[in-house]
């Protein structure tokens, strides 16, 4: 039998790939390659966080070589790809410029599952496996913060020759702002036999934003040393073209920092592949992440406000040895991605085809909204007890912890880790219990925008009384139901109260506001928010029943 949470988030997640189907700006035409299951809007690439958030944006149906990655605002995240067979270059990733002539590769097949997006593109003699795969670890809390992604690169011959391969990638600055005429700065370092690009803003700025991009923090692109290793960082035409005529990098490095759309610096890795075969090759494997320390600042009692990092940094000392271990787990996350894309495959196929394409489709776009965070003890040391997860609500205006934007999103923590879940409801049980908040109702969100947590203390939220109340009592009651954990129902028993009173006030009738569909503007007797008020008030009754 099918869980209940799984059949609400299959639906959920079905709501939310249909309206991107349908809400897409252009009519995509057939494509001239394979699609497993579907030709979506966007492949998801390299899908963390909110800031890291690359995808492949279809229109009509781009191939991986066709376009560039996008950032999910649609701003362009330079990552480029060229592949040097038996002396030919093929480009197979992003639209890079160069001077020199360069092939495309042809792609002949796209797939995504619930953590991974593959391409495969064939270039003169040979098949190229492109694998993106943004990891989902739900249990485990410090893999599930780390803020990477792979890529993932395996050669094969497909005419029974043996072929000379050369690999080639490289990221632009783009990846570290939101404004390319800032100033970037970067460094390229070799600790723990990788080499890795750091690039990030010369003028950093916790806690803001430039179109949706953090004004904080490094982008960071890496890759394990080995024999035939090189790295480059300089103009893009420059290195790229070097690439092109060589079959190699010459390690050399650019120290005249600019802006990004000055000459456009990258970070170039390009890795010697030996003669390849009809044996598919070993994976040649990079880390895209982005970093930034402190993450979200958080309010707490007597207005005071929180530094809070993100929870990775209770296990690592340093960003690169949190590199070095996600290169070196490389093999067992794949091998926990598949089981992850196997368990939701086979419980969505029980429902049918579709919800298992749309439902795998939703997972990394879900999680990558979230980050876990942890504080500090008085003595400097990590406080890993303390979890609070934040989520940012992506493609309208920012706003940190929506109510009715975790509300969607629930039946897939209940699904995964009803854990994250309750970490996701803390964040407002706590500020609301200090009595900052001078509303009886339930807050709409914690901070205008993300990644700022400060709460509403003037109570000037964006209203949605009956929505938010009800929200919060259905979500609260059924994190019980799902694990029998009682905490927050004890603790915050007095606060679910005050919201249930409210609604025993205002939701026969409901006044004059509005609700999850703001766009609709403000209406009086909506008969959805009167139908959430009863099951909020019935939740809280489960609930006095329970206690």
């Amino acid at each position: 039998m099918l869980s209940a949470s799984f059949h609400r988030f299959l639906w959920f997640s079905s709501l939310v790939a249909l309206y991107s189907l349908v809400s897409s700006t252009t009519t995509r035409a057939a494509v001239t390659w394979t699609v497993d299951p579907f030709s979506p809007p966007s492949y998801p690439l390299a899908v963390r966080t909110p800031y890291l958030s690359a995808w492949l944006h279809q229109g009509d149906g781009k191939a991986l070589n066709e376009d560039w990655p996008r950032f999910w605002t649609g701003s362009i995240l330079g990552w480029a790809g060229f592949v040097r067979v038996d002396g030919t270059v093929y480009r197979f990733l992003g639209a890079p410029a160069t001077t020199a002539r360069v092939a495309l590769a042809k792609q002949i097949s796209a797939k995504f599952t619930s953590t991974q997006s593959t391409f495969v593109l064939a270039a003169g003699g040979i098949d190229l496996i492109v694998n993106f795969l943004s990891p989902v670890e739900p249990t485990n809390l410090v893999k599930q913060s780390v803020p990477f992604a792979y890529l993932a690169v395996t050669a094969q011959s497909k005419d029974g020759k043996s072929h000379s391969v050369q690999l080639y990638t490289d990221i632009s600055a783009e990846w570290a702002t939101g404004d390319n005429t800032l100033i970037a700065n970067w460094t390229t370092s070799i600790s723990n036999n990788v080499v890795t690009h750091q690039v990030s803003l010369r003028d950093q700025e916790p806690y803001a934003e430039d179109g949706d991009h953090i004004r904080h923090g490094a982008a960071y692109y890496s890759l394990a040393v080995s024999t035939g290793t090189t790295y480059r960082s300089g103009a893009d035409i420059d290195v790229r073209d070097s690439f092109v005529a060589n079959g190699t990098l010459d390690n050399s490095l650019d120290t005249n920092f600019r802006a990004v759309n000055d000459d456009w610096p990258v970070f170039a890795l390009a890795q010697d592949m030996g003669n390849i075969t009809s044996t598919p090759s070993d994976p040649i494997v990079f880390s895209i992440g982005h970093v930034r320390d402190p993450a979200v600042k958080y309010i707490v009692g007597g207005g005071i406000l929180q530094d809070r990092s993100v929870y990775y940094w209770s296990a690592f000392s340093s960003v690169l040895d949190m590199i070095s271990s996600f290169l070196s787990d490389y093999s067992s996350a794949l091998s926990r991605a598949n089981t992850l894309d196997a368990k939701v495959a086979a419980d969505a196929a029980e429902v049918g085809s579709n919800y298992a394409s749309i439902a795998a489709l939703s997972i990394r776009q879900a999680f990558a909204t979230i980050e876990i965070t942890i504080s500090k003890n008085s003595d400097g040391s990590w406080d890993s007890e303390d979890v609070l997860v934040f989520m940012k609500e992506i493609s309208s205006n920012g706003n940190t912890n929506t109510v009715d934007v975790i509300f969607p999103a629930w039946p897939l923590f209940l699904y995964l880790n009803p854990s994250l879940g309750r970490d996701l409801l803390l964040p407002h049980f706590k500020y609301q219990s200090t009595g900052q908040y001078p509303n009886t109702f339930a807050i709409h969100d914690l901070g205008a925008h993300y990644p700022n947590a400060i709460g509403h203390n003037d109570g000037k939220d964006e209203h949605m009384p009956l929505e938010e109340c009800g929200n919060m009592l259905i979500m609260t009651l059924s994190h019980y139901q799902k694990t029998g954990d009682k905490s927050i129902l004890s603790t915050y028993y007095n606060l679910l109260d005050q919201w249930t009173q409210y609604l025993i006030d205002e939701a026969l009738i409901p006044a004059n506001q509005i609700s999850t569909d703001d766009f609709a503007g403000p209406l009086v007797n909506q008969t959805n928010l009167a139908i959430k008020g009863i099951i909020g008030i019935r939740a809280m009754a489960e609930i006095a029943c329970i206690m």
